[in-house]
């Protein structure tokens, strides 16, 4: 009997701590910005390159990434638009190359996307819904 409950403990434990280890993705934006709000054809428009300003505010739309090589970069494409970095590289260049779109700027760490925010008030990042803070507004939330 005891046996059993110490494995019922431990399948316990083991199944909180994976499902703490998975953290929703925050889409943020600088507190001064007027948007509260996006749903995710927007968001992916914003983060695709092809759209460049919030809509029904005419304020310009600066979209910041995490790096390629973090989690949290694969995560986030592959729920937003189902695709992964090196499908997000060439979409990129296609757009670039092309003058239609604009590639984001990229913050290193979920501190440093907010601290780019904080700077830049047309700003929009994402970050692990964990770092959420009163620097920043959610404005979408993609979860895990």
């Amino acid at each position: 009997m005891k046996l059993r409950q110490y494995q019922l403990t431990l399948l316990l434990l083991a199944t909180s701590v994976f499902s703490f280890a998975k953290a929703d993705i925050a889409v943020v934006v600088n507190p001064v910005n007027p948007v509260r709000a996006l749903d995710s054809a927007t968001v992916q428009r914003i983060f695709s390159g092809t759209l460049r300003t919030f809509p029904s505010t005419g304020m310009a739309a600066t979209a910041l990434d995490q790096p390629q090589s973090a989690e949290i970069y694969a995560t986030f494409y592959k729920k937003l638009l189902n695709s992964t970095p090196e499908k997000m590289n060439r979409r990129r260049a296609a757009f670039l190359f092309s003058g239609q779109g604009v590639i984001p700027l990229t913050g290193e760490s979920d501190d440093e996307i907010k601290a780019l925010i904080a700077k830049k008030p047309s700003a929009i990042g994402y970050i692990n819904a964990s770092s959420v803070d009163r620097t920043v507004v959610v404005v979408y939330r993609i979860a895990e």
